[in-house]
């Protein structure tokens, strides 16, 4: 005759009674599903979530890393992009269909155009001294790293709305050149809000590895 164990639902406080080759069963008061754990003459029940959970948090970090290993390369390729994208904001590309002389002053001056209006927002806002490139500041936005790597989307977001309130007013070469501003401050938009996210997703991943 099986030997019965009388145990306390973890649920509902029901007395159970349960025989030495059961593992897993359901609580006849409340209907919670347990199983049975034994070990140093004890025996407990615990509830299947429990278990479940276990389970799940090791799924979770296994998810979690490999989330992060792909976060980290789209990051690294989106920041690629983004450096890209600010170029364009400061280069604008020949027509291959003109002639290479008369194409690449009207690329000039359209780089003029563009430098001339990300100066004077740089200016405004305090991140350039006039003093120290007075002589041409739009010839020197365009060359300079540095100040094109001070750009958020949020500077972006200005600078377009800027060239947009101008737009109608523009005709020939300043008005291709503020289309070609208005197309790259977008991308640059873009993208910083692309990484932003990403990285706020890659943390949380970072948090469930931890954990």
């Amino acid at each position: 005759m099986a030997e019965f164990v009388t145990l306390t639902c973890p649920s509902c406080g029901g007395k159970l009674q349960i025989t030495n080759d059961i593992e897993q069963f359901v609580c006849g008061y409340c209907g919670s599903e347990h199983i049975v754990r034994r070990g140093g003459g004890i025996i407990a029940l615990a509830p299947v979530i429990e278990g479940i959970k276990k389970v799940q948090i090791g799924t979770d970090k296994t998810a979690s890393e490999l989330a992060i290993k792909r976060l980290e390369k789209e990051i690294h390729d989106l920041r690629s992009e983004l450096i890209k994208a600010k170029l364009s904001m400061r280069t604008s590309p020949y027509d291959a269909n003109a002639v290479i002389f008369i194409e690449r002053w009207r690329s000039s001056i359209r780089n003029f155009l563009k430098g001339e209006v990300v100066a004077d927002y740089l200016w405004e806002k305090g991140k350039i001294s006039r003093k120290i490139i007075s002589v041409d500041i739009p010839y020197f936005v365009v060359h300079s790293d540095e100040l094109w790597d001070l750009l958020s989307g949020a500077d972006c977001e200005e600078i377009e709305y800027r060239v947009r309130e101008a737009l109608d007013k523009s005709k020939g070469l300043k008005r291709r050149a503020y289309e070609e501003l208005i197309g790259s401050c977008q991308r640059v938009k873009q993208l910083t809000q692309t990484i932003l996210d990403k990285s706020r997703e890659l943390k949380i991943h970072e948090q469930i590895v931890k954990a």
